[in-house]
């Protein structure tokens, strides 16, 4: 294990407060970890147990050593040592060599969304501008990314930490106007709701629509996971545009405040939120059976009899029955030879079938 550096705080030194949090806690077992927080200091992060953070990983997409983070100059500078990548702010690339860590930024860990708050003791931002990087390392100047993330976050977290307005505060209605505008907006004779009372419709609206955001969000976190746990190739990763609130946006309140709002930049609205949401799960339950079948096929055809008597290599001393059952044997085992079993090949089969079968939706 590589030797951890440790900084000494100083008398009248700042303490630079780094704290990693899993967005998507849901995937993470019962029990562990959800963020890593410390200060002036270096630490490793991955599945094995004696380092600062254990990730755990049932799908093993994490290495047992991922990346390390190390306090130098001022500033934390991860180092990527997995098999896998470490990607950052949604990047289809992994990280190459050594990159300075923002506060605001979002790294992809396996299957866990990860955000990066950096902040000094007295609850300020810290983002030091005249931190060098180690002596010839290459590095990627993300500063200003980060602070525009953390600008974005205070404004969220003011937005969610607010009361909720008083009666008789809040912008007045016209009459009708509400209950017109929705009517249109579903489809509906604007005169089948006239007989509602406006705050009570409007609370039930909420509650339906608070509902189906929890529900949604449920519903693709597992889809995430099942796609996870099989290994699958095709992943939604954050992008500059075009992100779905309802698969990035951990807390209920906050992707409702996306979707109706638009204050968050490069995140759908409602509508094609849902639109997309629907989509993905159609296409993720349609392929899920398609690939089922698939993998099963595959599978038992290569264990079928006409499969093995036409491999089966003449010879004039031993019997055609005796030699193909020694086929059989031979590639049970082989199939069987994996930390899971039978397990391990079907679900080798299933990722590529269900790869294929997104790919054509």
């Amino acid at each position: 294990m590589l030797r951890q550096e440790q900084q000494e705080m100083r008398f009248g030194e700042s303490a630079m407060i780094i704290t990693l949090t899993i967005v998507n806690n849901d995937l993470v077992p019962s029990g562990a970890a959800t963020f890593f927080r410390t200060a002036n200091r270096s630490f490793q992060v991955g599945r094995d147990t004696t380092l600062d953070w254990t990730l755990q990983d049932p799908s093993r997409q994490i290495s047992s050593r991922h990346f390390e983070v190390r306090f130098e100059s001022g500033a934390y500078w991860l180092y990527d040592r997995s098999t896998n990548g470490v990607f950052v702010n949604g990047s289809t690339e992994r990280i190459r060599g050594v990159h300075r860590l923002t506060n605001g930024e979002r790294l992809q860990v396996g299957p866990y969304v990860i955000d990066v708050m950096i902040a000094d003791d007295d609850g300020g931002l810290q983002i030091p501008s005249t931190a060098q990087a180690p002596t010839g390392a290459a590095f990627d100047r993300l500063g200003a990314v980060g602070a525009s993330s953390a600008a974005k976050a205070r404004g969220v977290n003011e937005v969610s930490q607010r009361s909720m307005p008083v009666n008789g505060t809040q912008p007045a209605l016209q009459p009708g106007s509400f209950l017109e505008a929705f009517c249109a907006g579903a489809g509906l004779p604007s005169s089948l709701l006239a007989s509602r009372d406006q705050t009570e419709l409007a609370h039930e609206l909420g509650e339906f629509v608070k509902l189906t955001v929890e529900n949604l969000s449920q519903m693709l976190r597992s889809r995430a996971s099942a796609k996870a746990i099989i290994k699958s190739s095709s992943r939604t990763v954050i992008g500059p545009s075009d992100n779905n609130p309802l698969k990035h946006v951990p807390a209920s309140a906050d992707a409702i405040e996306s979707m109706f709002t638009r204050k968050r930049v490069g995140y759908l609205n409602a509508r094609r939120s849902l639109e997309e949401a629907f989509k993905d799960l159609q296409t993720h339950e349609q392929a899920t059976y398609a690939a089922m079948q698939k993998a099963l096929a595959k599978l038992l055809d290569q264990l079928a009899p006409e499969t093995i008597e036409l491999a089966v290599k003449g010879s004039p001393f031993v019997p055609k029955k005796a030699r193909a059952w020694d086929l059989f044997v031979e590639r049970w085992e082989e199939q069987n030879a994996g930390e899971n079993g039978m397990l391990d090949p079907f679900l080798a089969h299933f990722a590529d079938a269900y790869d294929e079968a997104t790919s054509k939706g």
